[in-house]
């Protein structure tokens, strides 16, 4: 079967969030959400959330047309490492946010944001025309 995926570079993935996997993906979120050594830098690990309020994160995000989200999916052990993309786009402005979370610990540090921020932004500015 053929691997399926929106973009990929030499080390990662990146797969649409699909409203089915999405209880998947929370799961793995309430892990890393709730690890302060994850989150010390983020806006996200302010205050502890449960499985619910993480689903229902990712749903409101999901569910608006301004946002263009992504699994990050290590290429070689196929193992979700994080989530990226393009929030609050305005296609009028030709612009949109940009976030890049590696939020599996043993994957930092091997240069895989890098790879995500390239991709993001080929897609960006070549795909979306910003």
């Amino acid at each position: 079967m053929t691997e399926r995926f929106f973009l990929a570079g030499e080390k990662i993935i990146l797969k649409q969030i699909e409203i089915k996997d999405l209880e998947k993906i929370s799961k793995l979120a309430v892990k890393w959400v709730n690890d302060g050594e994850v989150t010390y830098y983020l806006f996200t690990g302010q205050t502890p959330k449960n499985l619910e309020q993480i689903f229902n994160d990712f749903k409101k995000l999901l569910d608006s047309r301004e946002n263009v989200i992504f699994l990050i999916v290590d290429r070689k052990t196929k193992k979700p490492i994080g989530y990226a993309g393009l929030y609050e786009i305005n296609l009028t402005a030709r612009k949109a946010e940009f976030r890049v979370f590696i939020l599996e610990k043993d994957f930092w540090g091997k240069g895989l944001g890098t790879e995500v921020t390239e991709l993001l932004t080929f897609y960006g500015f070549d795909r979306l025309n910003f």
